[in-house]
């Protein structure tokens, strides 16, 4: 709406009022927000002639303005921030209404917007807040001398109040904008964090969810769950601050796959686990996927406190093959299972074959505490002899479980495995180690003769921070000389290197025990650990004693054993002795110590004792 140039000399105030007033208010009744700056600005300098008008708001200190709208001989202008001081505004600023009929530029010609624009009146109006303090101004300049001084006063200050009230209701709306914004970026933040693991950073089995619920009908994918293994007793050797660093450090080299495999997507899952979902076409083409990135797990992962080199089993199922989801990622789990019972670092596929040896599994673990409280694990002792007169020196402690019928329950290769999973393993050795070093004390005490007795320990064992002391107080209740107990670690130990490794195997040494090094020959690095490690026996695996006969790498390698354990000062046990023609050409190379079912089965303590005539 615009209105005529207005004659102001030749009207009365009052019929002014009348003929502009409803106009202005039907032109701003229905706009808000900077629509009604504009159009409030508009309708107010066309009514009073102002050559230019703005809205402005004022800071707190009442020294500077902002505009919220500027009129420039009927357009909108850009907005401009000045001073107040040196400039009328100023006594706007002051909760005064300010009015210069002529002679405004020569009043304050510091003020360059009015002597640039050639301004020669002026009129201020302040804007008020709810408490009664100036917030803003309206203003209106004029190149001529200002006529109708009270009539443009006055309109000013009749839409003081709402321009006041809009321009507190814009910066409410501002603020609820700019919070409902800040809400909508911390749900965002929330939505995105309920979606991650907080100890690894990677996507949790929520956004696993989600992203199956997105596939591609049209793309076979596979389940692979990924697991370290005897996770549970380490973590609790090493403490849970370095437990939560490996898994750390586990999860990020799983991430590395996903970074460079865009066909899998790497997840969290629980405790030691993270699971893969991958877009393969075969098994074959899973299978080298994950094969490309295996060496990224056998590099030792350092802790704060440690080095640490772990294996871990992997379970695969084809989720196509699968009636849901939840059916793919059990079957998962038993392959993974199964790939930790046939002693871990193993990739395992799922079939249907699988799920009762998963079964078998479970069945152990919550049959292994009943069987241990009951005392159904007793020791067995496979006697071990001397190579050269083939005369029995001393006996090899094994571990047995059977019902209280006296029956078989379970093979060590069922159980051992299943107690070193749930590290169920350093209580079961500590019972076996107590009646085995009591009973070899026994023996040893009603006759002349000493015998030996060899143990195996764990690495689940080795890691126990109580075994020292066990040991110590076994041996304090039976004072059987410590030269006379050997101690056998498997390479699998040394999966876990670190000083703490060392330190403990010098423990035992400085205890007066011995150490054998079991299964010498299956493992790529025996030679170093004969060479780091302050072992005293040497223990040659099964598998080149069974054909130590045909096969001329099993003979070089026996030959090659005995030849490094006599310039190292150490003995060597054949195991496995399983003919008499093994036995005499072992003893023939001068193998120091014979052990197999040839020469004797793992016997009972009663056996044992007819043989060594105590009864």
């Amino acid at each position: 709406m615009s209105f005529p140039k207005l004659q102001t000399d030749q009207i009365e105030h009052k019929s002014l009022y009348h003929d502009v007033l409803p106009g202005v208010i039907q032109a701003v009744s229905h706009t808000w927000g900077d629509d009604f700056f504009s159009v409030v600005i508009r309708e107010l300098a066309n009514a009073v002639q102002a050559d230019y008008a703005f809205i402005a708001r004022v800071n707190e200190e009442k020294t500077s303005s902002e505009t919220i709208v500027m009129l420039a001989d009927g357009q909108l202008a850009e907005n401009v921030t000045y001073d107040l001081i040196d400039t009328p505004c100023k006594n706007v600023g002051s909760d005064n209404v300010c009015v210069y009929e002529k002679g405004i530029s020569s009043l304050f010609p510091r003020d360059r917007m009015l002597v640039d624009m050639g301004v020669e009146g002026y009129i201020g109006v302040p804007l008020l807040d709810r408490g009664h303090k100036v917030m803003g101004l309206i203003v209106g300049l004029f190149k001529q001398e200002v006529h109708n001084v009270d009539f443009t006063t006055t309109l000013f200050e009749l839409f003081a109040g709402r321009i006041a009230a809009e321009i507190d209701r814009s910066a409410m709306s501002r603020q609820l904008t700019e919070q409902l914004e800040t809400s909508l970026v911390l749900q965002r933040h929330l939505e995105q964090q309920a979606l991650r693991d907080p100890l690894s950073g990677l996507p949790n089995r929520k956004q696993f969810n989600l992203d199956v619920g997105r596939l591609d009908d049209e793309q076979t994918y596979w389940i692979a769950k990924k697991g370290i293994d005897c996770f549970k007793p380490l973590n609790d050797t090493l403490g849970d601050l370095a437990g939560d660093e490996i898994l750390q450090n586990f999860c990020m080299r799983c991430l590395v796959i996903q970074e460079v495999e865009p066909d899998i997507r790497v997840y969290r899952w629980i405790g030691d686990e993270v699971v893969f979902l991958i877009a393969a076409d075969s098994q074959e083409a899973v299978r080298q996927k994950l094969k490309k990135h295996q060496s990224r797990f056998e590099t030792p992962m350092q802790t704060t406190s440690s080095q640490v080199k772990l294996s871990h089993s992997t379970g695969i199922s084809c989720l196509s093959d699968c009636k849901s989801i939840n059916q793919a990622l059990t079957n998962a789990d038993i392959a993974m299972f199964r790939a930790k019972q046939r002693g871990g670092h193993e990739v395992c596929f799922h079939d249907k074959s699988l799920k009762s040896s998963n079964g078998d599994f479970l069945i152990i673990q919550s049959d292994m505490s009943r069987a241990m409280a009951q005392g159904e694990f007793i020791p067995f002792y496979q006697p071990i002899y001397n190579g050269e007169d083939q005369q029995m020196v001393g006996f090899e402690s094994l571990m047995r479980w059977f019902d209280s019928k006296g029956r078989i329950r379970y093979n060590p290769a069922e159980f051992i495995k299943v107690a070193e999973c749930t590290g169920l393993i350093v209580e079961l050795g500590k019972q076996i180690m107590e009646r085995s070093i009591g009973q070899l004390y026994e023996w040893n005490e009603k006759q002349e003769h000493e015998y030996h007795l060899s143990i195996n320990l764990s690495p689940v064992q080795f890691f126990d921070d109580t075994l020292l002391d066990t040991i110590h107080q076994i041996c304090q209740k039976y004072p059987v000389r410590t030269e006379l107990i050997k101690f056998e670690i498997t390479e699998s130990l040394f999966l876990n290197e670190g000083e703490f490794v060392l330190d403990k195997l010098n423990a035992l040494k400085m205890m007066g025990f011995q150490l054998s090094l079991d299964d010498f020959g299956t493992g790529y690095s025996s030679l170093s650990y004969i060479q780091k490690y302050p072992f005293d026996i040497i223990k040659i695996d099964k598998c080149f004693i069974d054909d130590v006969l045909s096969s001329k790498k099993s003979q070089a390698l026996v030959q090659s054993v005995l030849t490094l354990a006599n310039h190292l000062a150490m003995k060597v046990v054949a195991e496995g002795v399983e003919n008499e023609e093994q036995a005499l050409y072992l003893a023939g190379l001068g193998v120091d110590l014979l052990q197999g079912f040839y020469l004797s089965k793992p016997l009972s303590a009663v056996a044992v004792e007819s043989i060594i005539h105590l009864r």
